[in-house]
């Protein structure tokens, strides 16, 4: 079976694509928890930056923690990419989707 082609950094994108799911569930799901109505700054602590923390202490425990590890810059950056991609969609379109459910007209 044929690997994945070298040259491109597939595991930046894969810390991208799971810091872009961590952030946009927990973004939904705090949207949910407040009924559509969340607190804008609470709403982007609990989406962006803990996601983003939390992948600073995986790459923190990677470097002290586990000899067989190392911590990467490349991937934390990726993490944050993610996250703020994930934080960006996420808000606007939910809040085009509120905006476009209070002004339907019949």
């Amino acid at each position: 079976m044929p690997g994945m082609p070298e040259g491109f950094p597939w595991d930046k994108l894969v810390h991208f694509g799971m810091f872009f799911a961590l952030s946009a569930v927990s973004l939904i799901d705090y949207y949910r928890l407040c009924k559509g109505n969340p607190p804008t700054l609470r709403w982007i602590f609990w989406g962006f930056f803990i996601p983003v923390l939390y992948g600073g202490g995986i790459e923190l425990m990677q470097k002290y923690f586990f000899v067989s590890r190392s911590a990467e810059w490349g991937d934390w950056i990726a993490d944050i990419l993610g996250s703020l991609l994930a934080t960006v969609v996420v808000i606007i379109s939910l809040k085009k989707r509120r905006y476009s459910e209070k002004n339907i007209s019949l």
